[in-house]
């Protein structure tokens, strides 16, 4: 939901042009490979639900900048809004390397265990079931939740002077919230999950599906 938004954020709620808003973007994208290294790292030293705690927080702090350097407490300097978006946009791509590879590192971490302790290969319905997680997610997200709030609008008044032709993108604005909201929940809920997806782990959660 926040990716389907950012350009309307970018545009709206901050109010900056294009030019400005592919700075932010390359702020946030253009680390990745190198948080990648460092997200590796701390998976090797911490585990995988410690690490992955980490980048929901960095993630919620992120998009949280864009409610933070919105035009709303900046209204008349775009300097502020740029450095608090591209601060932001830098903490978030941590948590952005992570999102992309994680579902990827853990279904295949479990199959290869299982692998191991059982002899059967069940990757394919790994990525399979988690592909449809993602997407009923997302299905849910940007079709129901955004799509509902996204016009969500009211008069612009700056300096109690309403602006002609211009309104505040409440709805728009509220993403980030919802967004760092469901972070948090993310974070508490990972402690469900094992600190590393090991034989032992593994073979534990495989007798627990096999008890009646």
């Amino acid at each position: 939901m926040f990716l389907s938004a950012q350009n309307t954020l970018i545009s709206g709620v901050m109010n900056i042009d294009a030019s400005l808003g592919a700075v932010m973007n390359t702020c946030a994208f253009a680390p990745v490979p190198l948080m990648l290294f460092f997200y590796y790292r701390l998976i090797k030293k911490k585990g995988v639900r410690f690490s992955y705690q980490v980048c929901l927080l960095c993630f919620a702090v992120a998009i949280l900048n864009f409610c933070v350097g919105s035009e709303y407490f900046f209204p008349h300097s775009i300097t502020p809004r740029i450095i608090i978006g591209c601060t932001g946009s830098f903490i978030g791509s941590f948590a952005i390397g992570a999102f992309f590879c994680t579902p990827y590192i853990i279904p295949s971490q479990i199959a290869a265990m299982e692998m191991e302790i059982t002899g059967k290969d069940h990757t394919g319905m790994y990525y399979a079931v988690q592909s449809l997680s993602a997407a009923c997610v997302s299905a849910v997200s940007t079709g129901l939740v955004y799509e509902y709030i996204k016009n969500i609008q009211r008069p612009k008044i700056i300096d109690g002077v309403a602006v002609a032709g211009e309104t505040w993108k409440v709805g728009v604005s509220v993403v980030p919230l919802i967004v760092a909201a469901v972070c948090i929940i993310g974070f508490f809920a990972c402690f469900a999950m094992p600190r590393r997806f090991t034989r032992e782990s593994v073979q534990k959660a495989l007798e627990k599906v096999k008890k009646p």
